[in-house]
């Protein structure tokens, strides 16, 4: 019986020991990959959610297959994080394309690929052209040729 309870006693004081958590195991991160928001002609804001699962975790975006865009570290917790990147740091989108992003979260037991999100960038927005009415010419007592710049 005694030695029973030595063990027993060896093994918590183990677990204290080395900062084994009886009640969480660490694995690898969750990803989910987010709708894109703020979409314009040229840029986009990506998103995704991220737990780290108790392990020191490094996120970042893939766009189009290429990447990492947007490396980010955001620690070793037990909590979903909000994780954002705006493409405006590190490219200039096209107007009327169509892109495909994802998240992907690394830590020291695995890496993670988040899903596939899919989004397309406005179409040129179109302007009225400028007009400037220059003064008339060749004014006589009934004609005149009037000028403007387009």
């Amino acid at each position: 019986m005694i030695k029973i309870v030595m063990v027993g006693l060896i093994a918590i004081a183990l677990f204290f020991a080395i900062g084994i958590s009886a009640t969480y195991a660490q694995s690898a991160p969750s990803v989910t990959t987010n709708p894109a928001t703020s979409i314009t002609e040229t840029e986009a804001v990506l998103n995704a959610t991220v737990n780290p699962n108790g392990d020191a975790t490094t996120v970042w975006f893939e766009l189009d297959g290429s990447g990492p865009y947007c490396q980010q570290s955001i620690g070793g917790g037990t909590n979903n994080v909000a994780v954002t990147c705006n493409t405006n740091t590190f490219t200039t989108l096209s107007a009327s394309t169509s892109y495909s992003f994802r998240a992907v979260a690394i830590n020291g037991i695995n890496i993670t690929n988040g899903n596939t999100e899919n989004f397309t960038t406005s179409a040129p927005s179109a302007s009225a052209p400028s007009v400037t009415t220059d003064p008339a010419t060749s004014i006589t007592e009934t004609e005149a040729v009037l000028n403007a710049t387009v």
